[in-house]
């Protein structure tokens, strides 16, 4: 059925979102050996749903793109490491709204999540771009 009107993108997205993959056919999402992809599910890099989402298609990708410098699947183990500890840093945080079984309280507490997440990337990016200025004499 057609959308007429309102956000057609945002109801796109949705069903993008929503889609799952098998690893052969986020390979060929990527346009990858299924071994890289196997590398990636190995490490906890992708599949930690327990199912392949658009999202995993994304980070495949930017692996790929790593992948072209050197940097493999078993390289990001430590990335993996520091966003599990810093996950869990703001799940401690917002734990009481978390497990307080009020809808409203959760939803507050994932959009707080959400919006860490974000502070934290551009922080992260910024500290980044302060090292690398560093590398050159």
């Amino acid at each position: 059925m057609p959308i007429v009107g309102g956000d057609a993108g945002g109801d796109l997205s949705r069903v993008l979102e929503d889609k799952t993959y098998t690893r052969e056919e986020l390979a060929d999402a990527v346009d990858t050996e299924l071994r890289f992809v196997e590398e990636l599910v190995a490490v906890g890099v992708v599949g930690r749903g327990g199912e392949l989402t658009q999202r995993d298609v994304e980070i495949a990708r930017m692996a790929l793109e790593m992948a072209k410098f050197g940097i493999q699947p078993r390289h990001l183990r430590g990335i993996m490491a520091a966003v599990d500890r810093e996950a869990a840093m703001f799940k401690q945080i917002l734990n009481p709204e978390l497990r307080s079984g009020d809808e409203q309280r959760v939803a507050e507490a994932m959009t707080k999540a959400r919006h860490l997440a974000a502070v934290d990337s551009r922080m992260k990016d910024l500290m980044m771009a302060n090292v690398i200025d560093t590398f050159a004499p």
